[in-house]
């Protein structure tokens, strides 16, 4: 009686220790839904989406157009896509985003181009500086710091920083300090001017940025001497 309850002892722990074995060596279940494994984090999220392999793509393409999916699936079945298919195919749609009539998107896209190719990302922030939303319209000036573009468009910035778009009853939007940071961090000496005025401007978040510039002006002028 003794040696059967020693024994028993001694093998419930252990059936049990085997058992807690299998189950950690079973992988967890793995969402199916398109939907819950776009929510997941970005490591998890790629290995899965790569399992899955190259029959995942249009339906993160369709995702990324889904009104019914949620803003975070849409960006995040974007970034999924450009993480996994970047190339000709993927910018394409890409292009498309950044024609929606969707802010969200058109801001999402823009983002999404510059990891993609540079060039375009360029070309489309120009084309959607005088977008209708202010987001979209700041994700540009983002855009254009992003790629490094920013000296080569000067002129086109400055025209922006006056634009009306850019007013509200009179009153300065915040894309102005966005566009003015952007042009302080490479000041010419051809835009001191411009430069001095701003560090007057009624909007005083614009004057950090404006003295910076001018400051920085004066010590290039004094070097180069």
């Amino acid at each position: 009686m003794i040696k059967h309850n020693l024994i028993g002892s001694l093998v419930l722990p252990v059936a049990l220790m085997g058992l807690t074995q299998v189950q950690a060596a079973v992988p967890r279940k793995v969402p199916v839904a398109l939907g819950d494994i776009l929510v997941l984090p970005k490591e998890p999220r790629q290995e899965i989406l790569k399992g899955i392999g190259p029959k995942v793509f249009p339906k993160l393409v369709t995702k990324i157009f889904d009104e019914q999916a949620t803003v975070s699936q849409r960006w995040s079945a974007m970034n999924s896509l450009v993480e996994l298919s970047p190339g000709p195919a993927t910018e394409q749609v890409i292009e498309t985003c950044l024609k929606n009539k969707n802010w969200a998107l058109r801001n999402a896209g823009l983002f999404a181009m510059v990891q993609l190719n540079k060039t375009k990302a360029e070309h489309w922030a120009l084309q959607l500086l005088t977008d209708r939303s202010l987001i979209v319209r700041t994700a540009a000036v983002e855009t254009l710091r992003n790629v490094k573009a920013v000296n080569r468009n000067r002129d086109r910035l400055w025209k922006e920083l006056e634009n009306p778009l850019n007013y509200r009853l009179g009153k300065s939007l915040w894309i102005r300090k966005t566009l003015l940071k952007a042009l302080s961090e490479v000041p010419v000496v051809e835009d001191l001017t411009r430069f001095q005025r701003l560090s007057k401007d009624d909007d005083d978040r614009l004057h950090p940025f404006a003295e910076s510039a001018v400051q920085s002006i004066a010590r290039n002028v004094a070097s180069s001497r």
